[in-house]
């Protein structure tokens, strides 16, 4: 049987929220699938099933395609035009393309967890929650700089989007309030580390680079928000830097941070099972209970073994 030809059109021009204009496809299997029809919204979890084919490309009708054609132009005039990177017309392309970098981050951060039991919707709302605050900040034109114009290593792309999710659904799911709005929090994470590989950064205070590549680069970010990458590296053992902050003078922000972040660090350097990975990685950290708060600990491996499931 022969198969229908449809015209495939890069990922790069999707915009998570806005309403199909036409039928959308993705080829999967041999054959082509419908993933969403005319008018219905592009949600972040349709974006994820096209990266899951390992494709840059959706499909469209032939007959659809001057719909999609002037859907696409007319955002990607808006989003050139109103872009606030002017110093150079050959980014202008990759400036206007706003939603892949963006939808890639979602969907890693997506696929970091889910609920450990199927049945607890409650689990499952708040990681929907979660998400969705990820997505009001990624949207902002603050880190357009990060998602148009910053490149770092995937891996450490792939490690903000975990360190992020697991913050973010961690504070809702146990209703955690901190001393800066989740919003601030979530935005510290996603630029948290701008370089390096995450299997060697462990005991690298990443802050300090984080912040040299702002300076040189003049990235605009949110006092609040420099302020938490400023004291990222702090430890309640008062071990950390730059201050040596010990305790309760460590915002409970970063606190909550720095269980997040070094237990991705430590899970990238472990391999075995799923099981076996979180058993290694949770027996280097209790070599170093002291580095972290006593409340929040009892919490976050709660969170691990009896809320969520995460990566392999």
């Amino acid at each position: 049987m022969k198969i229908e030809q449809k015209i495939p059109v890069n990922i790069h021009y999707l915009l998570v929220n806005e309403a199909c204009p036409a039928d959308l496809f993705i080829f999967f299997r041999g054959q082509y699938a419908p993933l969403r029809k005319a008018q219905e919204a592009l949600e972040p979890k349709i974006i994820e099933k096209i990266l899951l084919t390992k494709s840059p490309f959706f499909y469209v009708n032939p007959s659809d395609w001057p719909q999609w054609k002037k859907w696409i132009d007319a955002r990607y005039k808006k989003n050139t035009s109103s872009s606030s990177d002017t110093a150079s017309k050959k980014n202008t392309e990759e400036d206007s393309l706003f939603g892949n970098k963006r939808a890639e981050f979602l969907s890693y951060a997506r696929k970091t967890l889910h609920p450990r039991d199927s049945s607890s919707s409650r689990t499952e709302q708040q990681m929907d929650h979660a998400l969705n605050a990820i997505e009001k900040v990624i949207r902002t034109p603050l880190l357009d700089w990060y998602f148009n114009q910053f490149h770092e290593p995937p891996d450490l792309f792939q490690h903000n989007a975990r360190v992020t999710f697991g913050v973010a659904t961690f504070c809702l799911i146990n209703s955690i309030k901190t001393d800066y709005a989740l919003e601030e929090l979530i935005h510290s994470c996603i630029i948290h580390e701008l370089e390096g590989d995450p299997k060697e950064t462990s005991k690298k205070v990443a802050s300090q680079t984080t912040l040299q590549i702002m300076e040189k680069k003049k990235y605009s970010v949110p006092k609040k928000v420099l302020d938490l990458i400023k004291i990222q590296d702090e430890l309640y053992s008062g071990k950390g830097s730059p201050k040596n902050l010990k305790g309760e003078d460590v915002p409970y922000a970063i606190r909550i941070f720095s269980l997040f972040n070094l237990f991705d660090h430590y899970r990238v350097n472990t391999s075995g099972t799923r099981r076996s990975r979180f058993d290694r990685v949770k027996k280097s950290m209790e070599s170093r209970k002291d580095d972290f708060d006593p409340v929040l600990w009892t919490l976050f491996w709660s969170y691990w073994e009896e809320q969520v499931e995460g990566i392999s």
